[in-house]
């Protein structure tokens, strides 16, 4: 077991290998691949993704939600979620290689047939990769969580580069990681307890499905606030500016390298400190901590991105500083509802959880419809913000536990608006006065600090429990 700060620091390593290799294959990628080329990558991507959600089965989170206090009751636990991945993962692959694949495979902007196919196996297999790794989370067991995210990383850039330097294109990348997802799964379950063998309980299973299908169709009701604004763009806006839209979009995500290391250590033990004594009070202090630290990162990868952008990237790509801001705080908005939502997924059921998602995707579907004709890209931007905006206050207003957390939301929104100021005048190229972006990123580390000092010494927080 690690102290919380070990743990936080140890996730951040991880982070920063799952994300930020990513991010430094980016230049790679653009100088390597044509803007038509990229979009092909991107709409693979926002095929997969919702795939992706589904195959996960919302594993990670029933875990956390029924974890017992023994590490035997866990490991028997785990073993059942495997019966249930196992149960639900194969019939969701086969059912996309009967169905899907036929259907999308002809659609333009779309990679070959064995790509796919072996895409979307290895996401409709996602569980069987999430819970080996949400089990050593929820165990304490950071550095073995890490050791595995920094190999399977490595591995995946390194597929990257050398296989579009090989002249493999964008099929031999999905090929290949899908590869490598395969033997990270006979890995991981290798050293799981039992050696992964999954154990089917069916007495016990309606009340993990009562949690987990919910959340599932919740996940899946997130694709509309996350890709599907492509489909309403691919017909709306020209290749080049779409490109730039979706660079822009890949470097917003670099946001997750600021919250992630904390997200991880936190989200196993938000019941059991929602549930503690002082947990409304505790809770907002985390989500405060966590504001702050997505605010920071806005104005860090900004920042970065300017030079990033400018400095590696062909002139063909600098249009995406026009947009990199507002999908920042997209993905901001995005990251602070999931610090908000504690108190609906500490139900018994998912159904509060399906029930914002699917209100805030429908809010920017029928956005998408309406704006992208009339205001293209812009349109896009609006919509999803207000599916966005719209999730976060029905998160913050959700009748239960959440009503007695303490949230500030004046500073929390104050915070917001100094961060999206800062980020505009950091991303206009032209632009070099950096006294604005200076004293937001001083008044945030003094609210940062603020938030944290209170928590030493906390109960909730003991000395070596990581």
């Amino acid at each position: 077991m690690t102290s919380p700060i070990s743990a936080v620091l140890l996730y951040a390593v991880s982070v920063a290998f799952g994300k930020g290799l990513v991010l430094f294959t980016l230049p790679f990628l653009t100088r390597t691949l044509p803007p038509e080329d990229f979009i092909r990558l991107d709409m693979a991507a926002a095929l997969i993704e919702p795939i992706g959600l589904i195959g996960c089965l919302a594993i990670a989170d029933t875990l956390f939600r029924f974890a017992a206090g023994s590490a035997e009751e866990r490991a028997r636990l785990a073993r059942m979620l495997a019966g249930l991945a196992a149960a639900l993962g194969l019939p969701l692959a086969l059912f996309c290689q009967i169905v899907i694949v036929p259907i999308v495979a002809p659609w333009p902007n779309m990679p070959g047939e064995t790509a796919l196919r072996l895409a979307l196996l290895s996401a409709c297999l996602g569980a069987f990769i999430e819970l080996p790794l949400a089990y050593w989370r929820l165990m304490g067991q950071p550095m073995r969580f890490t050791a595995f995210v920094v190999g399977r990383s490595l591995a995946q850039a390194a597929l990257l580069i050398g296989g579009l330097h090989a002249g493999f294109g964008v099929d031999g990348v999905l090929i290949g990681n899908a590869v490598i997802d395969g033997l990270v799964i006979l890995l991981l379950w290798r050293l799981m307890p039992g050696r992964g063998l999954p154990r089917f309980e069916i007495a016990l299973l309606p009340a993990q499905l009562r949690y987990a299908g919910p959340v599932i169709g919740g996940g899946l009701a997130m694709f509309a606030l996350g890709s599907l604004d492509r489909w309403f763009l691919a017909g709306a806006v020209q290749p080049a500016a779409l490109a730039h839209y979706a660079l822009a979009t890949k470097l917003a995500m670099a946001l997750a390298l600021a919250i992630q290391p904390f997200g991880l250590w936190w989200y196993p033990r938000r019941f059991a400190i929602l549930a503690g004594p002082e947990g409304p009070a505790e809770t907002a202090r985390f989500w405060l901590v966590g504001l702050a630290l997505l605010c920071l990162g806005a104005l860090a990868v900004t920042g970065a991105a300017r030079l990033f952008v400018l400095g590696l990237f062909p002139p063909a790509y600098h249009g995406a500083m026009v947009f990199l801001p507002w999908l920042i705080l997209l993905i901001l908005l995005n990251e602070l509802a999931s610090l908000s939502n504690g108190p609906a997924y500490a139900r018994a059921a998912g159904w509060r959880v399906l029930a914002v998602n699917m209100a805030a995707a429908l809010v920017a579907t029928l956005l998408y419809a309406v704006l992208i004709p009339r205001l293209g890209l812009a349109g896009a931007i609006l919509a999803t913000a207000a599916g966005q905006s719209c999730r976060l206050v029905l998160f913050w207003s959700d009748r239960g536990t959440a009503g007695c957390i303490p949230y500030p939301l004046p500073l929390g929104l104050a915070m917001i608006a100094a961060t999206l100021v800062s980020m505009v005048m950091l991303a206009d190229g032209a632009n070099h006065d950096w006294a604005w972006p200076l004293v937001t990123l001083a008044l945030l580390g003094l609210v940062l600090a603020r938030a944290v000092l209170p928590m030493r010494g906390s109960p909730l927080l003991p000395a070596g429990r990581g």
